[in-house]
Parts: C-alpha cells; sequence; structure tokens
C-alpha cells in the first residue's frame, strides 16, 4: 500500500468559551484507512485536545489554519514529520514542544503500518492566555512571542523528552475527576504545572541519541520504559530488563538515559512517585497500602522516599 493522503481545516480555539464544555470528533482520510478521534475540552481560550488516531499505512494529512493560537504539543505514541514555511522538524514517541500558528499551511506526515497508533495531546492557547502563562518567565516561550510579534508562524526549534512527572500531568488532565467550575480549575492549574515543567525541559542542556544507538535499540529502550509504566510496582531491575528485552546492561543503561533524559532507576523511582501521589490524593489509599502497590516492602523506606522527593510526609496528603 502508499501513501494515503488528506486534508484537515484546523479552526483553532472554538469561540464562545465562557464556559467549559466538551466534544468528541471523529474523521477518516483515505477511505477510512486512517481514523482520528479527538476528545477536546474548551474554556476561556484554552482548548485541550487528546486524539488518538490508528494508521493502517504512512499518511500525509496537510494542514490549514486562519487562526490565531499557540501549540503545547505533546506527542505520546507514533512517529511524524511536519513541514510548514517556517519550517521542519519531527516528533518521536514521548517527545513534546512549541508552536505558534498566524495563517497555518503546512503538513504531517504519519508513519505506520497495520494496526499502528498515533496518539498525542496538543493544547491549543490564545495569545492572550500565552503571554499570561508566560508573563516574566525566561524561557523558550519568549521566542513564541517574538513570533507573535511580528505575526510569523514559527517552532520553538526543538523537542525534549517527555518526562515521568509530566507523563502523570497529562494522565491527569486526562482523568479528570471533576466537573464543572471544580473541572476548569483542576485543569488550569494541571495545565500551568504542566508548562513549567516543558519549558524547564526544553531550556536544558540535554544530550542528543546516541550516534551508536541504533533504531532498533532506541525502540526496545521505549519497550522498557512503558514496561516500567505498567509494572512500577515489581523490581525492574536493570538486570532484569536487559534480559527482557535483548540489550546489554550497559546498552539498556546508557540509552535510557540519552534517549529518556534520565536513569532506569531515576524513571522507576519517579513513576513510583508520581502513581502514590495520585493514590493517595484521589483514591484516599492508607500509606501502607499505596507503599506496598508501588513496590516498598517496607512503608517507612517509602515514606522517607516520599517526603525526599516531594518535601512532605504522604500522610499530610490524607488530611
Amino acid at each position: 500500500m502508499g501513501t494515503i493522503v488528506g486534508k484537515i481545516y484546523d479552526t483553532g480555539i472554538p469561540n464562545g468559551t465562557g464556559h467549559l464544555f466538551e466534544r468528541i470528533t471523529e474523521h477518516y482520510i483515505g477511505n477510512k484507512l486512517h481514523h482520528c478521534k479527538a476528545e477536546e475540552i474548551v474554556f476561556d481560550g484554552v482548548s485541550m485536545r487528546w486524539c488518538n488516531c490508528s494508521v493502517d499505512q504512512p499518511a500525509t494529512v496537510n494542514v490549514e489554519s486562519e487562526e490565531e493560537f499557540v501549540e503545547l504539543h505533546y506527542n505520546m505514541t507514533g512517529t511524524s514529520s511536519n513541514h510548514f514555511d517556517g519550517g521542519n522538524f519531527d516528533l518521536q514517541p514521548l517527545r513534546h514542544s512549541l508552536f505558534y500558528s498566524n495563517g497555518y499551511a503546512g503538513s504531517h506526515q504519519v508513519t505506520g503500518d497495520k494496526n499502528s497508533l498515533h496518539t498525542f495531546l496538543e493544547v491549543k492557547l490564545s495569545k492572550s492566555v500565552f503571554e499570561r502563562l508566560n508573563l516574566g518567565l525566561d524561557s523558550p516561550g519568549n521566542i513564541i512571542m517574538d513570533y507573535m510579534t511580528d505575526r510569523k508562524t514559527g517552532w520553538v526549534g526543538k523537542t525534549a523528552p517527555i518526562s515521568p512527572e509530566m507523563f502523570f500531568l497529562i494522565s491527569s488532565i486526562r482523568n479528570c475527576p471533576y466537573s464543572g467550575m471544580m473541572k476548569r480549575l483542576y485543569l488550569e492549574s494541571k495545565l500551568m504545572e504542566l508548562y513549567l515543567l516543558q519549558i524547564n525541559s526544553l531550556t536544558a542542556d540535554e544530550r542528543q541519541f546516541a550516534t551508536l544507538l541504533k533504531k532498533a535499540d532506541i525502540e526496545k529502550i521505549y519497550e522498557a520504559k512503558e514496561f516500567i509504566d505498567r509494572h512500577y510496582g515489581e523490581a525492574c531491575s536493570i538486570i532484569y530488563l536487559a534480559a527482557h528485552f535483548g540489550l546489554n546492561q550497559q546498552k539498556l543503561k546508557t540509552g535510557f538515559r540519552e534517549v529518556l533524559g534520565t536513569t532506569v532507576f531515576g524513571y522507576l523511582s519517579e513513576v513510583r512517585m508520581q502513581e502514590a501521589k495520585r493514590m493517595l490524593l484521589e483514591e484516599k489509599k492508607y500509606v501502607g497500602e499505596v507503599a506496598y502497590v508501588v513496590g516498598y516492602k517496607n512503608p517507612h523506606h517509602f515514606t522517607a522516599a516520599f517526603k525526599k522527593r516531594f518535601g512532605f510526609l504522604p500522610s499530610e496528603l490524607r488530611g
């Protein structure tokens, strides 16, 4: 099968967003071979859209928009190449970036084969909301604001890994436990946290992929990462992960740092801490129960690790 081609007209941020509203949209490209479902939440100059696309073969999606907005993009699975007048950039799984549109016309080339998925969160902000969000920050957001001043579509110029903390914020946004005004306040606070982590990540000097890492090795690193996401309550030792995914231990350790910007142990620890915080806040579980679920045999060791990570005791979250 060849590459399928389709076109989308992006309406940016819908009008009349004085109150929070939600909607689900779907579209097909290429005789229903490329299906995309978008779950969107909109309020006061903000559009949060979770897109889940099934891609049976490579697809080129031409996109046009007359709207002005800033997009915070978080690519979870799948790979895409993006082309527009102001530049070109690729997005790998679990990486994020910033983009400004003012009359955008470009294309997205999505890689894929049978039953592959392309999932991402895109947050579109009006100019006024982004200026307020970025006020006083020395960050890549300033590059976007320069584009705004020139009213020229542009990209911040780099991508960076989605950290475990960012991953859990994205999950919190998708699974907000509130409704109405409480939901809006919750989403606004999570968006601010997510953006602060994003600009910090984009500002930091990060290592690029090692030239000796082959594509197959990088894919195995991501598989190991996803294994930890699902099995964080287990040992997940370097010896086990290396053997399970067919990597030698040194390549796993160095590759994990180069691809994801952290160590295997650091990533496992962060996943455990973020999941523990979620269970304490949202599920109101007891500290000892949470410690066991996230992989600690000794609740005292869990309490010490939690306080070191967040600066307060886990028991304080239960009030």
